[in-house]
């Protein structure tokens, strides 16, 4: 397994982990796993796994992040 870690300004943004279609529409919804300490290190399971900022227009405007993993 792998690690990501984000390191953000918490005021200013955060992390959520988010399906595919919460992705390509920058959705968050109710059972979205969600990350605010601004320096966030999460484990990874292989696949596919998304990543957005919740904070309005941030995602439509490219902060979102697809990675994959074996």
């Amino acid at each position: 397994m792998i690690d990501a870690v984000f390191k953000y300004s918490p005021m200013m943004h955060n992390v959520v982990q988010v399906d595919q279609a919460g992705y390509d529409g920058c959705k968050v919804g109710a059972g979205d796993k969600k990350y605010a300490s601004g320096n966030d290190r999460i484990t990874l399971a292989a696949g596919k796994v998304f990543f957005i900022c919740g904070f309005s227009r941030h995602c439509a405007n490219g902060m979102k992040i697809a990675v994959a993993t074996k």
